[in-house]
């Protein structure tokens, strides 16, 4: 299950102009890590295991938080 939580605000420049602040929270609930792998864990090579370390398996949900800024300009003016 995914839930999508935000908030924007739009800030006036100008009768044509419009610059907008977004934020916004993807929260993926019951994520599981394995899920990304493309292939079976027997055939993942690992060709320097002393660098890269064993993962701890993660289960639970997640954040993925999302900020930007835009800008919309409207020829004539807004109507």
């Amino acid at each position: 299950m995914q839930y999508t939580v935000g908030v924007g605000l739009d800030i006036g420049v100008s009768s044509s102009a419009v610059v907008r602040i977004d934020a916004r929270d993807y929260i993926l609930t019951e994520f599981d890590r394995e899920n990304l792998y493309p292939t079976d864990p027997r055939f993942r090579p690992v060709r320097f295991p002393e660098v890269i370390p064993e993962q701890e398996p993660f289960s639970g949900s997640t954040h993925n938080l999302v900020f930007a800024v835009s800008f919309q300009f409207t020829p004539g003016g807004a109507r």
